[in-house]
């Protein structure tokens, strides 16, 4: 918990610092200036992103340790409690391992995520204050979303689990196929999604400040 909050506190300090850079040189009308410089737009825009991230890198490795010594332990007794051994064999032991490296990957990509997040949000806000309050907000319902569907694929999978074993042989078809739709669910949640969906919004973002970049 308390490396979380440290975490927390991090990716809002990058996204804030973010949207404060991008908005200073939209209302100071230098973007164009860098622009002409032989950097590309994507390289300056990754640029204010990695000076965010800068500021904040100590933080950050030492978030790395701590979520590579003490992310597995937790890993796995939350999956050893969800997938017993006894009860489903050695099916912890790959998800323990896939949601092992899918956390630290996370560590990486998501800094670089609000980063970008809140330079798109300096491009349209040309007010400091603003800007870090909308960049602030949009972490913090992030956090919220990803872990309201982790909550809800756990409990799924959970009460599909019951389904199951409380299943009769004229129900065991339709309870096997609710456990097959939650766990793909879960691992859509909890594998695949916190993935994908900081590559989609970091190639989104960047398109849309280039388009509103170029049209000014």
């Amino acid at each position: 918990p308390i490396a979380m909050i440290f975490y927390a506190k991090a990716l809002f300090s990058i996204a804030a610092n973010s949207a404060v850079a991008m908005s200073d040189e939209m209302r100071n009308k230098t973007m164009h200036l860098l622009m002409s410089t032989p950097m590309s737009l994507e390289q300056i825009l990754l640029g204010k992103v990695a000076a965010a991230i800068w500021r904040k890198m100590d933080d950050l490795i030492l978030i790395v340790q701590a979520g590579a010594l003490f992310g597995p332990p937790l890993i796995i007794m939350h999956y050893a409690a969800m997938f017993p051994v006894v009860d489903s064999g050695i099916l912890s032991y790959p998800l323990v391992i896939i949601m092992s490296v899918v956390v630290l990957v996370r560590l990486v990509v998501e800094p670089i995520m609000f980063g970008m997040l809140g330079v798109g949000i300096g491009t349209y806000v040309p007010y400091r204050s603003t800007a870090m309050m909308m960049s602030v907000a949009l972490v913090g319902f992030y956090f919220l979303l990803m872990y309201m569907l982790n909550q809800l694929s756990s409990q799924n999978v959970i009460a599909a689990m019951e389904a199951v074993n409380q299943a009769t042989d004229a129900t065991l078809s339709a309870a096997n196929l609710r456990l097959t739709g939650a766990f793909a669910f879960m691992i859509a949640t909890e594998f695949v999604l916190p993935l994908l969906l900081p590559y989609i919004l970091i190639r989104l973002m960047m398109r849309i400040v280039r388009q509103h970049v170029q049209s000014i």
